[in-house]
């Protein structure tokens, strides 16, 4: 049993000193908002590294960049807005903001109404069909 004492012990303070380095990291936040309306937008791209590191804003507008040891710009881009390229120094637990510009037009609201057509029980083979289900019933009917 003693043997198996040390292994374990080295492990866990092994463990310990691992998170605790990860602990040190420090983390960029920011929030992607819409310059026009100041509300987030959800699910916008932020690529960075080179652009081969992607990652998503979460449904309100914010993310999260770790470690700060990563290059200092980044673009960002979303449906219906213009890609923009952000340069900023990265600070231990530094928080940005990124105003998108729209690049679309705003439409206007659009009502939908449906016409109103007139109903005919003529010619319709599933209105024949239901009328000889319901005349059946009598005689198939168990109970």
């Amino acid at each position: 049993m003693r043997q198996y004492i040390i292994p374990i012990l080295l492990f866990f303070f092994t463990s310990l000193a691992i998170i605790e380095a990860n602990a040190d990291e420090c983390t960029i936040k920011g929030y992607v908002i819409d310059s026009i309306t100041q509300k987030p937008i959800p699910f916008a791209s932020i690529f960075y590294n080179d652009q081969a590191t992607e990652l998503l804003t979460d449904t309100i507008g914010v993310f999260y960049l770790t470690p700060c040891q990563i290059q200092s710009k980044v673009r960002v881009s979303s449906n219906g807005y213009k890609t923009q390229d952000i340069a900023f120094n990265p600070t231990n637990n530094d928080s940005i903001i990124i105003t998108l510009v729209p690049n679309g037009v705003i439409l206007k609201e659009l009502i939908v109404k449906k016409q109103k057509h007139s109903y005919t029980k003529k010619n319709n083979p599933a209105v024949d069909f239901a009328i000889k289900v319901r005349e059946m019933m009598s005689f198939t009917d168990p109970f």
